[in-house]
């Protein structure tokens, strides 16, 4: 097995770990998730290594996106992760540290993306300082800026360059196993929270009427909010993550000991690890939420369309 092939395997094991991390609970699933994976990965794979193919990274990504809508279409309750005021920090420093990394400060495109960050980080610091209860709409527009966060990260660190282990016309990086691992668990990561943040945006599209659209939005958000961690914050919390995890991204910053892209996705992954390790309490949500939130992700299904003929004595 050639070099760039063992880094390759490294990478789909991260893909297989968060699979197993995510959906911990649905053992049954396994068989047709590896199927699933296995055929997708395989796909990409064989494409990124014939020569007669062009772009081989756009085709691995590809490959990537199919599985993470795979999984979002499936599994939406169960991957849709835990959040709650510092886990949406974790990842809005994080997002600070990759658009340093891509745009050093003082530079025009950094002053830009500054203005635009710095309304919602000031918005997150301010309720992870608070200690009265988060409502619902709070809990909504902090679920949205951490899919915000997710996307962005994905779109600073993922790019055609980040992906050139998979071409095979272009020389072996210089990755360790470990980086190969944690790039895998933070891309499945970031792709399948994309899927959740263009279905949080309500879209007006042909196939369907507005006044169903809202409702499964209403729905959607419904089940955004009960995976809202109702745990109130606590500055010892909001200590570690600003002194501790904004530390070790301004050291790194200054003096690069951590490779960057490793370290960005140990930050991805970290706290949706801990989320899911721990009990987390929730809010109850009406049955009938659940069940439209479920429909959001899957357009044109028959029966939610037999129902609307029926009422509409069509």
């Amino acid at each position: 097995m050639t070099e760039r092939s063992q880094l390759i395997a490294w990478f789909a094991l991260g893909v297989a770990v968060q699979v197993l991390l995510s959906l911990r609970d649905r053992v049954w699933t396994w068989k047709m998730l590896a199927i699933a994976g296995g055929a997708v990965f395989g796909a990409a794979l064989i494409g990124a290594r014939s020569g007669d193919v062009d772009g081989s990274p756009e085709i691995v990504a590809l490959g990537l996106g199919l599985f993470a809508l795979f999984l979002a279409l499936g599994f939406q309750e169960e991957l849709l992760p835990v959040v709650n005021d510092r886990v949406v920090l974790c990842y809005t420093l994080a997002l600070w540290y990759a658009l340093a990394l891509t745009n050093p400060p003082g530079t025009e495109r950094f002053i830009l993306w500054s203005a635009a960050l710095i309304w919602p980080t000031g918005i997150a610091v301010k309720i992870s300082l608070s200690q009265t209860p988060v409502t619902a709409v709070w809990k909504v527009v902090l679920y949205g800026w951490f899919l915000c966060t997710v996307v962005g990260l994905g779109l600073m660190q993922y790019t055609s360059d980040g992906l050139v282990l998979f071409n095979s016309q272009r020389e072996v990086p210089w990755i360790s196993a470990g980086e190969c691992v944690m790039a895998g668990m933070a891309s499945l990561y970031l792709a399948v929270n994309a899927f959740f943040l263009f279905y949080l945006v309500p879209i007006p599209r042909r196939s369907r009427r507005w006044s169903d659209q809202i409702r499964d939005w209403h729905a959607f958000t419904a089940l955004l909010t009960q995976k809202y961690d109702g745990d109130p914050p606590r500055i010892a919390q909001l200590f570690v993550i600003l002194v501790g995890e904004g530390g070790v991204l301004w050291v790194n910053y200054r003096w690069h000991w951590i490779p960057a892209g490793f370290l960005i996705n140990t930050f991805i992954v970290l706290p949706a690890v801990v989320a899911l390790v721990r009990d987390t309490p929730t809010v109850p949500v009406p049955a009938l939420a659940l069940e439209g939130a479920g429909s959001v992700l899957i357009r044109g299904n028959s029966k939610h369309r037999r129902k609307n003929r029926a009422r509409n004595g069509q």
